[in-house]
């Protein structure tokens, strides 16, 4: 977990180690799940929001670690709520 920014609190971090492990997998219903109910649904919507355009240390966000896993479907998930 040291590679992921310190911004972040750890619940947050498990979040976004969840969601990268859903994007290289190509777990579409996992990771809609956990945008669901983990980001979209919360109070604090605009911080957790965040977390979909992190980055870790070498400048990869969730959309790098979709692309990698090649789906398709979840990199248009990212598109539709990340505003880079």
């Amino acid at each position: 977990m040291e590679e992921l920014e310190s911004e972040h609190w750890l619940e947050d971090k498990e979040l976004l180690l969840l969601l990268r492990r859903h994007c290289l997998h190509g777990a579409l219903e996992n990771f809609n799940y956990l945008l669901r109910t983990r980001i979209l649904k919360k109070e604090k919507k605009d911080s957790l929001k965040k977390i979909l355009e992190s980055r870790d240390r070498d400048g990869r966000s969730l959309m790098h670690y979709a692309a990698k896993g090649g789906s398709v479907d979840i990199l248009e998930k990212l598109m539709e709520h990340c505003s880079d």
